[in-house]
């Protein structure tokens, strides 16, 4: 049971900020700035105290470190970790499978069809003196730009403090991926990348090769509200690798998974909006439906006969009988029959 939840305006999740709306929690006080005495009375109430990667000398708190692992699904199976507390590892064992798996079988699509498009993960550090400008080669970056099919930029210069420079390094990049922290995302145009970063002409003239393909593309798809909320990238990415995958992949090459509805990555050039999540929750003890795209394992056809064949999905599968143009989904007893329906809406 949660009862205390700190810094709730960075928050995303509309279930969690649900509980504090519905009397079901209320917010930690703060350890800086915050009234001690209450706090210490919180902590006092309760029997664990969940933290960031840094180490906490409250003998009630525990590190969760899921950031400063380096890849993609070693960031995920974090998961089991957190499980340990709360004795549900076999439920938290199961979950991490069927990450890993759809997220091995989207990557399996992605390397079949590879753009081998460069892409670049770029900030500005404007709190620096003098401002500073970031080409990012995390692992974990690399490894999702890898499987998505692409090829990450690694120059052997990574940081600029003249906008110049910084663009002559990018200027043969396919892919731009700004990372820059924007609080107020309405602001985060097209028109404010290219003042930030100097680029110009700010349109598809530009002798700049990512913006001759309208490839500018932000991390802040999700919030939790528009002007002063928190950036879902930073919350649901790290257990949900699969869906970044498909995020990544569908930047790439949308052909591969068309029917993927991104959830962080937005395209800049398009002027795509930005999703707020709402504070409402229809029960905030269930448990979240992953935003995962089912992802077909294998397509068979039979050996002799002409009208029928079947995919496997990872919990489902659908069959299809050419010869009355019939379509049917057969879904395992016991497993959300909603991802089913979403892509086959017209199966029986």
């Amino acid at each position: 049971t949660i009862k205390y939840i700190g810094s709730l305006q960075y928050i995303t999740s509309g279930c969690i900020r649900a509980l504090v709306d519905q009397g079901l929690a209320e917010p930690l006080q703060s350890a800086f700035g915050g009234n001690a005495t209450l706090r210490a009375m919180q902590i006092a109430s309760v029997d664990a105290l969940i933290g960031g990667s840094s180490p906490n000398p409250d003998p009630k708190s525990f590190a969760f470190s899921s950031t400063a692992d380096p890849g993609p699904l070693n960031r995920a199976e974090w998961i089991e970790f957190f499980a340990l507390f709360f004795n549900k590892e076999y439920e938290a064992s199961l979950l991490y499978d069927r990450t890993v798996a759809r997220y091995n079988c989207h990557k399996r699509a992605a390397q079949r069809r590879r753009t081998n498009e460069i892409v670049a993960w770029i900030a500005e550090y404007d709190f620096l003196t003098p401002t500073q400008y970031i080409i990012s080669t995390s692992a974990y970056k690399k490894q999702f730009t890898q499987d998505a099919g692409g090829v990450l930029f690694e120059p052997s210069t990574t940081t600029f403090t003249d906008k110049a420079s910084f663009l002559s390094a990018i200027a043969e990049v396919d892919v731009i991926i700004d990372e820059d922290f924007v609080q107020d995302t309405s602001m985060a145009t097209l028109e404010t990348f290219c003042t930030k970063y100097g680029v110009s002409p700010c349109d598809s003239s530009s002798s700049l090769k990512f913006m001759q393909t309208e490839n500018v593309w932000r991390i802040d798809g999700l919030k939790s509200n528009n002007a002063t909320g928190g950036n879902d990238w930073f919350e649901s990415s790290i257990p949900e690798p699969d869906v970044v995958l498909e995020d990544l992949i569908n930047a790439l090459d949308p052909s591969i998974n068309p029917s993927h509805n991104r959830t962080w990555l937005r395209n800049v050039n398009n002027n795509e909006a930005v999703v707020v999540e709402s504070a409402t929750c229809a029960n905030v003890n269930a448990t979240r439906v992953s935003r995962a795209d089912a992802c077909p394992i294998i397509t068979a056809s039979a050996d002799v006969a002409q009208d029928w064949n079947v995919t496997y999905y990872e919990t489902f599968k659908y069959v299809v009988n050419g010869r009355v143009n019939e379509q049917y989904v057969l879904h395992e007893r016991g497993t959300d029959a909603r991802p089913a329906r979403q892509m086959f809406p017209n199966a029986k």
